[in-house]
């Protein structure tokens, strides 16, 4: 009973796939119910284990069924030409292409579009990692000057963290130091 009603939902988006349409798609997510079954047989009540491998399974199927849609797609446009679904596809590389700011890249095939692609984002990503180091960097020259103004000691072996607290502390001797000297006067 608990293995109908965990494979309900993923069986029956499942038995809507064509297996015409796309056999490995298919068969993948037909592997992905079959080690759902038997994982719910040998462990009933592993919960996050059933949950993790029915989420799998569901993926895949629905993966599958984007694919078909895509075959049928395509089908169609080769139908009418095969130049024109080339076309849409370095359609599709050259936007991605232009919204990274990359070089021209239309000229070149598929895998290499796709290969200048993933450098440019991989560029993007360690751009923006070195961005983030020096303003670590910045904040953390300034919290020693101020350390040093505040306090007079030398923080720049310290963390951040270890510097905010020391920076805290030194600004409510201060506080406590003036209004004391306030008080008294």
């Amino acid at each position: 009973m608990i293995k109908r009603k965990v494979l309900r939902l993923p069986t029956s988006e499942f038995n809507l796939l064509d297996q015409e349409l796309v056999p490995e798609s298919y068969n993948k997510a037909l592997n992905g119910l079959y080690s759902l079954e038997r994982l719910i047989e040998k462990k009933p009540r592993d919960n996050t284990v059933i949950q993790q491998q029915l989420n799998t399974s569901y993926r895949q199927i629905k993966q599958a069924a984007s694919i078909a849609k895509e075959v049928v797609w395509v089908k169609s446009r080769i139908e009418t030409s095969v130049e024109r679904v080339v076309m849409n596809c370095r359609d599709h590389l050259s936007s991605l292409n232009s919204y990274l700011g990359t070089e021209e890249l239309t000229a070149l095939d598929f895998q290499s579009q796709v290969r200048g692609i993933k450098e440019a984002v991989a560029s993007k990503i360690s751009q923006h990692d070195k961005e983030e180091e020096l303003k670590y960097k910045h904040l953390h020259r300034q919290l020693v000057e101020l350390g040093r103004l505040l306090t007079g000691q030398d923080m720049s072996k310290c963390s951040i963290s270890q510097q905010m607290d020391n920076l805290i502390f030194a600004a409510r001797s201060l506080v406590d130091e003036i209004s004391t000297t306030i008080f008294v006067a």
